[in-house]
């Protein structure tokens, strides 16, 4: 048997010795965080926006996530839901997004509709009254202030996408672990589909190219993901994701959005405040099947938890 002093025979070269240093530092910086958080002076991750989701999730640096739901299911509101919320933060936290199929200026009234609380079928129309202009006009002045990053070309590969966020991050001076990422939505990502694969397999590797992304840029990143039309009039369900296999693996986490309206007509005449779950149906280090109650007002893209419960259908 090797004795310790023998063991570490030869370790004293000029590259092994820089190479415990590093590894030293790497364990000291992880104490560091330890203290930090223990003292409530860091969050390990960042917020979704509702509370009750934290508790069982959070936005993490280097992970990557998906949000899926039905066509016009709110996915993208929720996302850019999370997204605002970071933004408002004092200070705020840096975000991007992706935009592969609204355009910037689409964003910039999904924006302005969330925090100035105005109905967003009302942007850009001649419908909007003079009061409520005022107060568009009034929080435009903060939206102007937020650190938003936002890309609205079409297409881009997983390759581009990592070129842009790491162009922000330069240009931006935004630390890492500081930049939560969104794209709109993982199906319009350039699959890049080589001779023979079929589209779940495709996918399957964008959401694994996406985890890199994620993992060398040191940002969270949220992709939302449209479920397959077998999904209608069904309780959401991974296996109605596209590639849900081998998203599952490459994901820190798959949300789902059950919009009860358009499946169950008991939900039908609820008004503009609409019933919808988050269903936290798959992660890697916490609890699963897990249910966020929530009510949305589509109309301005708000969310709010009222309970939580087991995924019942």
């Amino acid at each position: 048997m090797r004795t310790r002093e023998s063991a570490t025979d030869g370790w004293d070269s000029p590259e092994e010795t820089l190479a415990t240093a590093a590894w030293e530092k790497t364990v000291e910086d992880a104490l560091d965080r330890q203290d930090q958080i223990t003292l409530g002076e860091q969050v390990w991750g960042s917020s979704w926006g509702i509370r009750a989701l934290d508790k069982h999730l959070l936005l993490q640096p280097g992970k990557s996530y998906v949000v899926g739901g039905i066509k016009k299911g709110g996915k993208t509101l929720f996302t850019l839901s999370t997204l605002i919320h970071n933004l408002a933060k004092v200070p705020p936290v840096n975000c991007g997004l992706f935009a592969l199929e609204m355009s910037r200026q689409e964003i910039a009234g999904k924006v302005l509709s969330h925090v100035a609380k105005i109905d967003s079928r009302k942007i850009f129309t001649p419908y909007m009254q003079d009061r409520e202009l005022d107060v568009l006009r009034k929080h435009a002045e903060t939206v102007k202030l937020f650190p938003f990053h936002v890309d609205d070309r079409t297409g881009l590969s997983c390759e581009e996408i990592f070129e842009r966020i790491s162009d922000w991050k330069e240009v931006y001076e935004i630390p890492d672990d500081e930049f939560i990422v969104a794209v709109d939505f993982l199906q319009l990502i350039d699959l890049d589909r080589q001779k023979g694969e079929n589209e779940a397999s495709a996918l399957r590797r964008t959401a694994y190219d996406l985890a890199c992304v994620a993992k060398e840029t040191r940002c969270a990143i949220i992709a939302t993901a449209q479920l397959n039309n077998q999904a209608e009039n069904n309780l959401p369900h991974i296996k109605y994701l596209e590639g849900s296999g081998g998203i599952a693996q490459c994901a820190e986490a798959i949300l789902l959005l059950d919009l009860k309206h358009r499946r169950d007509s008991r939900y039908l005449n609820e008004g503009s405040s609409k019933s919808l779950d988050l269903i936290v149906a798959a992660q890697r280090t916490g609890e699963s099947d897990v249910v966020i109650h929530c009510k949305a007002d589509l109309r301005i893209g708000r969310f709010a938890a009222v309970e939580k419960g087991p995924v019942n259908g």
